[in-house]
């Protein structure tokens, strides 16, 4: 049985999306379109893949001003069987960047860190995200940058859909010549 190829795949990017990955350098297919929760899945398969992607700055307003909503699609992002949420940054590095704004650290750098316009102590950031992790099941990726993200978001969408074609591949038809 030949390998799954990501040229076979099309990731669907949600309309709503801002500032979307390009999946066509690492050979996907790409569609626009409605999902109801993630900002990525693949097509034919949106009832159990939802990739999420978060900025530095859009994971400091999901911790803060907009921590509701954001809960509310974490718990509906439990229902997926392949979930996650890739952040466009280090989380140490997100860390060390709140703490070198916070006001009780003697070597305070003026500033807001990432952008974020939040006064959140970075321990309140690390339980935060801590929580989510065991309340919700879903894994938050964190990587450097942009372009680590976008790979990681490459890999992701890849292999939730390797795994739920692989059980299915023996009902896919033998080929011409097995059959004779």
């Amino acid at each position: 049985m030949p390998a799954l190829r990501p040229s076979q795949l099309v990731v669907i990017i949600d309309t709503r999306e801002q500032c979307p990955f390009d999946f066509t350098a690492a050979g996907f297919c790409m569609e626009s379109g409605t999902l109801k929760h993630g900002d990525y899945s693949i097509a034919g398969m949106t009832r159990w893949i939802a990739l999420e992607r978060k900025s530095p700055e859009d994971l400091g307003a999901c911790m803060t001003n907009q921590r509701e909503r954001f809960e509310t699609e974490l718990l509906a992002l439990r229902g997926y069987r392949y979930r996650a949420v890739v952040v466009e940054c280090d989380e140490d590095d997100l860390l060390d960047a709140l703490w070198a704004n916070d006001s009780r650290n003697p070597k305070r750098v003026a500033g807001t860190p990432f952008g974020l316009r939040s006064r959140m102590k970075w321990e309140g950031a690390d339980g935060t995200i801590a929580a989510w992790r065991a309340r919700y099941g879903i894994h938050f990726i964190f990587r450097r940058d942009r372009a680590r993200a976008e790979r990681e978001a490459q890999k992701f969408l890849f292999e939730a859909a390797d795994a739920l074609v692989g059980p299915l591949a023996h009902l896919r038809p033998a080929p011409a010549e097995a059959r004779s």
